[in-house]
């Protein structure tokens, strides 16, 4: 059995990696781009605190364990859209440098992904994401201290839009930051595995520290990037990447992809699904499909590129329905309330519906004081599904009604996530 420290330190690092996605690797740099440097705070503190704030959620023993159970296929869902939106930046990675050194390198990386799935599984994933997170540092200091021409604040271009529209973005950061984790099965397996005091201590050290640094990274290749790209006269893209930036944002992708795609092949809730290959397949060939439309298609905006319209919409799922979900459905989190009941999804259902022109016009319009209309629709109907008659019938992850939990160690987790005794 690991020494205490060790056991914190792993897993704060393993929250850390498999939350270091494509989103806190390039949303930051389209946000200084419209906004300035200023956006990275809105960003990066609910971010950070949200994340670390799980931790206390579900610190009660059980509690993790109770909410994967009620909500197994919200959190399937969550991992497959997960899946194929960092398929979808990879894919879009690989093909700008597919015919370069580093492209080849990352084509390899993919493949032996697949057959790596043993160090993804068990004990072997903390100590992977060990190794990934001291990659990432290194390849850090690589970019930084190497000769590699960085832009630096002072040659940023004015925002492309008026710093008052990040109040709406906040609002839109402080939802989905709060909401979106506790439906990540990376982040309920190291609830689980991790109990008590050491488990809080990891989600701390995990997103206040580790975390952390990896998106404060982001924050000074974004700058390189917007300021190269302006001076261009050309869209943010990631061709203005450095080699050790690729192969830091390639590595924390594939290990996302896959400890997600691991629990969609082998946990329980993808098998209540359908296939238990079925949801993986489906979320890669999504993110594959998306990068080439993104490519092949005419451009569909005269202000934006395909590429980045295809990222926004993604964005969409951890904006709004996701959140959404959490906020209606599954809040508040104890036994007997937070359960899926029909009235509960219906009103989440057309608070997306709702809700989405809203999100439209802020995030790909650009329109960003719209952003307050969506996010107040999502809490009021929340509001309004608790003012509801107590649950006579909830849901479970397959339609049928289940009151209580049957099995007090569910098998999806049974072999990543052994509680630390």
């Amino acid at each position: 059995m690991p020494t205490r420290p060790w056991h914190v330190f792993s897993e704060a690092a393993f929250l850390a990696v498999s939350w270091t996605w494509c989103i806190g690797m390039w949303l930051p740099v389209l946000l200084i781009r419209d906004f300035g440097l200023w956006s990275f705070a809105v960003f990066a503190l609910p971010n950070c605190f949200g994340a670390a704030a799980m931790g206390f959620a579900l610190a009660k023993p059980g509690a993790a364990i109770d909410f994967l159970q009620r909500h197994q296929l919200a959190i399937s869902l969550f991992s497959a859209v997960t899946s194929a939106f960092q398929s979808f930046f990879l894919v879009w990675l690989l093909i700008v440098n597919g015919m370069s050194t580093e492209g080849l390198i990352l084509i390899g990386l993919v493949l032996a992904s697949i057959f790596a799935q043993p160090l993804f599984r068990g004990e072997r994933v903390r100590t992977t994401a060990v190794a990934v997170f001291i990659a990432s540092l290194a390849l850090a200091a690589w970019w930084l201290l190497g000769n590699f021409d960085r832009a630096t604040a002072a040659q940023l271009p004015p925002p492309a839009h008026n710093i008052e529209g990040l109040g709406g973005l906040a609002a839109v950061c402080m939802l989905g930051f709060v909401c979106c984790p506790f439906l990540d099965a990376t982040f309920l397996q190291a609830r689980i595995r991790s109990r008590g005091t050491p488990g809080t201590a990891s989600f701390l050290l995990g997103f206040l520290v580790l975390f952390a640094s990896m998106i404060t990274l982001t924050f000074f290749y974004g700058i390189d990037i917007v300021s190269k790209a302006h001076a261009a006269d050309k869209p943010v893209h990631v061709f203005y990447l450095a080699l050790p930036l690729i192969f830091h944002i390639g590595m924390q992708l594939l290990f996302t992809i896959s400890v997600h795609e691991g629990f969609l092949r082998e946990g329980e809730p993808a098998a209540r699904v359908g296939h238990r290959d079925g949801l993986s397949l489906a979320a890669f060939a999504t993110g594959l499909i998306a990068a080439v439309a993104a490519l092949r298609l005419p451009a569909l905006r005269a202000d934006m590129t395909n590429w980045e319209l295809f990222y926004r919409c993604f964005m969409s799922f951890y904006g709004l329905v996701f959140p959404a979900y959490v906020w209606i459905i599954a809040w508040p989190f104890q036994r007997r309330a937070g359960v899926v009941t029909m009235p509960r999804v219906a009103i989440m259902a057309g608070a997306v519906v709702a809700a989405a022109p809203f999100y439209w016009i802020g995030f790909i319009d650009r329109e960003s004081n719209w952003l307050y209309g969506g996010v107040g629709i999502v809490l009021v109907a929340g509001i309004i599904a608790r003012l509801l008659p107590g649950p006579a019938s909830p849901l479970g992850p397959s339609g049928g009604a289940v009151l209580e939990p049957t099995d007090p160690t569910p098998r999806p987790l049974a072999a990543a996530a052994t509680p630390d005794r």
